[in-house]
This record gives C-alpha cells, structure tokens and sequence, in this order.
C-alpha cells in the first residue's frame, strides 16, 4: 500500500508543475520516511549510484554532443541538401525531403529534440520557400522528427537496455525496422497530401547534380555508415561507436569544414554538460524511485491484480499501450523508461513477452505521446519554431498521430513485424 502512496504522491507533484527530479526525490524520500526506518537510504543511495555506473549509459552524453556539433558543424546542411536532390523531385518534393533527411539525421543524433530542433528549422524554411501551408509543413516536421528515437542510436534504447539487460544489439535491429517501416508510411501519407492538394515539387535533377550533392555531403553521410557498420559487424559497442562518431564529426566540422571555431566548440561542450546533468539526475532520482518502488512490493501487487483480472495477453498489451502513451503526454520519455519498465518486468514474463519486442513497442508509444499534448515537446519545438500556437499545430497533426496509432498497434499484435531481422540475426 505504501508504494501506491508512493506513486500517487509523484503523480500529484507533477501536476502541481514541480520539475520531474524534486518530484520524484520527494516522492521516494517521503516514502522512505514512511516505512519507519524499514529501508535505509544508504542502500538506496548507493543503488542509485550503481545504477549510473554504467558502460551502456556512457553513450547518452556523447550522442547528444553529436547532435549538437552536427547542427552547428554543417553536416545537417550538407545531408539535407543531398536529400533535396534525391527525391526532391518525387510528388509532394520537400515532405519527402524532410522525412528521407529525418532517416539520416536519426543515424547521428538519437532524440527527436534534437531533429525537431536543428534539422527540423531547416526543413521548415526550405518548405516555406516552396509555399508549403504552415499546418502541413509542421506536421510533417514533427512527425518525421521521432524517426531520430527509432533510428539508432536512440537514447531511450540505451536507457532501456541498461534496466532490462536486453539486446542492444537486437533492440537497435528492430528500432531500424520499425523506423523505416513509419518512414514508408509517411512517404504515403506525403504522397496522398501531395496529390490531393498539389504540392510544388523540385524539377528532375540531373544526374551530375545529384553527384555534386553526394560529394559534398559524403563526408557527413559516412557518420552513420561507421556507427551501424561498426556496431552490426560486432567491431565496436554502441558506446565505443558514440565515441568513434564524437571524434568524427568533431574533427569533420572543425578541421575540414572549419565551421565550429574552438571558442563555439568549447560552448557547445558546455550545453551537452548541462543536458546531461539534467539526464544523469532525472536518471538517479528515478532510480532510486524504482527502487523503493520495488522494496514496496508494488510491482508484485501489479502482477497479482493484472493476473487476476487481465488473463487476456493482448488487452493486457493494450492496456500497457494506453498506459504509456498516456504518460507520454505528461513526461519525457526516458523518464517513463525508467519508473515504467521495472514495474512491468514481472508482468512481461508472466504473459511470456520478448523483452525486445516490449522495448521496441514502449518505444513506438511513447513518440506517439510526444507528438501528443499537453507535454508533445516534439510538437511544442516544432511549433515554436513556425511561431504557431502549439493547438493549431496539435490539430493538423490528426491524420499523423491516427496513422502512428495504427502502427502501434501493429507492433503491438505483428510483433514479427518489426523483430524479424534481430530473429534472423540471432539475437532473439
């Protein structure tokens, strides 16, 4: 009983609008006091800290340091302006620019924030220019931007693989599947729009044009061809892969491009420290909620009550869906990573589902929670970067957040939909 206090007591900080880390330290503190001396916060202090002590998790302040120095470094530039040549010219021209440059982008940076942020006011000035109606061009931004949390490396992949001791490997496999096969949607949707309202599109490019784009983005492009590469050939972890793209691009937009001077490049060592900070505390405070969560034995309780009303595998995992893409619309995602996914372990082996399924599947719903308000700060980016009030956006956003819902759930019920390349890998 005392951990549904526990649970009940964060829910309400947050929606008194107190910042995720207090709310979750208060709420694991007062939980503690509770218990009248039943646990000791040494023990739980020092769980947290190992919990952080981790080699997987290493790669979180080096992907969102590659972000950062791709926006500032011209790569992003060079990446979209090949794109642009490459099925610029197909109906609906610039949308399938935006999605095709969201694929690559997502190979690098691993965060939706980060894609809505820097690539995204890219492609938002590019669709203007081609007299793309605002609600469109932001909609198709947003919803191309949670390729980059499909894609790997995903951020939200390497918070779940350090809980769960899943696959990283296996889980990166079916985030590909998973990205492109949204990205193919998307290029359907775009293709429908694009007929229907008769979008401007690019003149067929010439074939030396197309070269000269390729050439100058190779450099750029040969990012996340070393990171896939290297981790699918088992040459490097994804944590070495991080680092191995960190010194790439650093020395690509310093020493070749010479567009990050060392005073800039020392600023943006600063902002990545800071982000970190705020993931790394939001990390241990959660941690150290799950924790005594679990010496709670609420993750138990949950077992024995869904057991005995929910007998059902798929409500259960529509349950689970609704669950998450609820939370997703009141908190980042990696947040729910880290109180969701202890609580769930259990159940899961219960029901008998893959732990790469469920990571693949918990990550599918929760961009969908952040297209969604009130918190969709994809969307919330997005919108600020149009100057446009976040419901206006929210509202042409319908027809994408309707289709992603439908992906969902066929990664939901089809889990073979998205698993079959780590299955034919070995890795299930």
């Amino acid at each position: 009983m005392v951990g549904i206090y526990c649970f009940i007591l964060m829910v309400l900080l947050m929606i008194l609008s107190i910042p995720v880390i207090p709310s979750l330290g208060l709420a694991s503190v007062a939980t503690l006091a509770m218990t009248r001396g039943g646990f000791k916060i040494i023990s739980i202090s020092l769980g947290t800290i190992n919990a952080l002590n981790s080699f997987t998790l290493l790669a979180l302040p080096m992907f969102l340091f590659t972000g950062k120095i791709m926006n500032e470094g011209g790569i992003t530039t060079r990446i979209f302006n090949f794109a642009r040549k490459l099925v610029g010219w197909l109906p609906g021209g610039m949308a399938m620019v935006n999605i095709f440059a969201s694929m690559v982008f997502g190979g690098m940076s691993g965060t939706s924030t980060a894609d809505a942020g820097g690539l995204g006011a890219i492609e938002i000035k590019a669709m203007r220019e081609d007299r793309y109606d605002d609600e469109f061009t932001g909609s198709v931004t947003a919803a191309s931007a949670i390729l980059s949390p499909l894609i790997p490396p995903s951020l939200n992949v390497v918070i779940y693989v350090s809980i769960t001791g899943a696959s990283i490997m296996g889980m990166f496999m079916a985030g590909l599947c998973a990205g492109v096969a949204w990205a193919l949607i998307m290029m359907l949707m775009v293709q429908f729009f694009a007929h229907k309202r008769n979008y401007a599109r690019d003149p067929l490019p010439k074939l030396r044009e197309v070269w000269k784009a390729f050439k100058e983005a190779f450099l750029s492009l040969m990012a996340p061809v070393i990171l896939l590469i290297g981790i699918y050939s088992g040459v490097f972890t994804a944590t070495e892969a991080a680092a191995i793209v960190v010194v790439y691009c650093t020395v690509l937009t310093t020493v070749v491009y010479r567009l990050v001077n060392p005073q800039r490049l020392w600023e943006i060592f600063k902002e990545t420290a800071m982000d970190v900070t705020v993931i790394g505390g939001v990390l241990a405070v959660a941690t150290m909620f799950g924790q005594v969560i679990v010496r709670t034995k609420l993750p138990q309780t949950l077992v024995n009550l869904i057991v005995a009303y929910v007998d059902n595998r798929a409500l259960f995992i529509l349950l689970v869906v609704l669950l998450i893409v609820f939370l997703g619309m009141l908190m980042d995602g990696a947040v729910i990573t880290v109180i969701v996914t202890p609580m769930l372990l259990s159940v899961l082996e219960v029901f008998q589902i893959n732990l790469i399924h469920f990571g693949i599947l918990q990550l599918v719903a929760l961009t969908l929670g952040a297209l969604t308000p009130p918190y969709g700060m994809t969307t919330f980016i997005t919108a600020r970067i149009l100057n446009m009030p976040m419901l206006r956006l929210a509202k042409a956003m319908v027809p994408w957040m309707a289709a992603l819902l439908l992906f969902t759930l066929a990664v939901a019920y089809f889990p073979g939909f998205v698993t079959w390349l780590p299955s034919l890998m070995g890795f299930m």
